[in-house]
């Protein structure tokens, strides 16, 4: 495995390691939230052990080395993970080949707790303070580090798989009524700069890799068209980053809908219809309990479904005028639905997608805004492709 690949699993690793030490707190050990939490976290180590007899990390001060690499990651997934490794007191942590997926489930057990003597050694996962002697090598570190330009090309936040980090801030607000606003702030934010270099929204969107994940994935893909689009339209400064938040949490009422709904094959009937449309009402619901969030954000995730005409849901009386957002993220959100392979129906072509949408112009869409959503796609894809 080459360095990047192993930075890469080893971000996931961490940010599997903290999201799910962070929803123990939350939820029961063996909810099905921590299950796959910890099934993600082992998979990442388990390849990044492939060839190797252990995974070795070391804290000097505020540097974390691995392998005799100095990691350099930016976001609070990595700030979490070395607050609780400084508050545990570790400063060497090694997990060795062979350690099982039951071992692994016992340590992020004991390294979610507020105790400080939960941790112990054992055969496959090591804990160890450091030399005096070793601080000296921070120096020696930090010149590799600043001197290395490769390990500050790609990967900063969570530009790896926002979709992870999506899904936990989802969890958190409708389980536990608290927002991250680092997070989503730190994703915007990247989001934000990647556009305004003229990067392609196309380019930028997510890949589904598992149906499970569509929803978190497939918010993603929404704020990124939306913030494209508004960006393009004037919207800067702290009204685009607003319009960003407002797209990312605009299907957050979706994770309470059951599973069996979400992926039906099939054709949804009346009752599962009516469970189904309830997650824009229960999501704003959700949103309007908690303190510092924007206004925006619950209009939208009321109101994405409403379509141009006054049609759709949830229903509303009287003459509704829908927020200018909303009206933006509805059509990110069905461009991105019609392109991506659904249970019930394989993805549609580029010319399928935008066909169906100008069917829906002046009735299900803002005429002026889907005429400029489908130019600035095209434009900045063309231009993506001359650079």
């Amino acid at each position: 495995m080459d360095l990047l690949a192993f930075r890469e699993n080893l971000y996931r690793f961490i940010l599997c390691l903290t999201s799910t030490t962070s929803n123990i707190v939350i939820y029961p050990s063996n909810h099905p939230f921590i299950k796959s939490g910890i099934g993600e976290a082992y998979a990442e180590l388990t390849e990044m052990l492939k060839g190797r007899r252990e995974i070795k990390f070391v804290l000097l001060r505020n540097l974390l080395v691995s392998c005799g690499v100095p990691l350099k990651f930016k976001g609070p997934s990595w700030r979490a993970f070395l607050d609780m490794l400084k508050k545990k007191k570790i400063d060497q942590m090694t997990f060795c080949a062979g350690l099982s997926l039951n071992q692994l489930e016992q340590f992020i057990i004991d390294f979610s707790s507020d105790r400080k003597d939960t941790l112990y050694s054992t055969a496959f996962i090591k804990f160890g303070n450091i030399d005096p002697e070793d601080e000296g090598k921070k120096e020696e570190f930090d010149d590799y580090g600043k001197s290395n330009d490769y390990f500050d090309s790609i990967l900063d936040l969570g530009m790896l798989e926002p979709n992870r980090m999506v899904k936990d801030l989802y969890q958190k607000i409708m389980v536990s009524g608290t927002f991250q606003g680092d997070v989503i702030s730190e994703i915007v934010t990247v989001f934000l700069e990647q556009i305004q270099t003229g990067g392609s929204p196309l380019t930028m969107l997510a890949s589904l890799k598992s149906v499970d994940e569509y929803t978190f994935t497939h918010a993603v893909n929404v704020g990124i068209l939306t913030m494209s689009l508004a960006e393009s339209l004037g919207f800067s400064g702290s009204h685009l980053k607003d319009i960003g938040t407002a797209a990312l949490l605009h299907d957050v009422g979706k994770i309470q809908i059951p599973e069996e709904i979400l992926q039906k094959k099939g054709a949804l009937d009346s009752g599962e219809r009516k469970i189904m449309e309830s997650h824009s009402i229960n999501g704003a619901r959700q949103l309007m309990k908690i303190k510092g969030l924007p206004r925006l954000a619950l209009i939208v995730a009321l109101e994405h479904h409403l379509k141009y005409d006054g049609g759709g849901y949830p229903h509303v009386k009287g003459k509704w005028q829908t927020n200018i957002v909303s009206q933006i993220v509805s059509i990110a959100d069905v461009f991105d639905a019609l392109r991506t392979k659904r249970p019930y129906r394989e993805a549609m072509s580029p010319d399928e997608v935008e066909r169906i949408l100008r069917l829906g112009s002046g009735v299900s869409f803002n005429p002026f805004l889907l005429e400029h959503f489908l130019e600035g796609i095209k434009n900045k894809d063309l231009q993506s492709e001359h650079v």
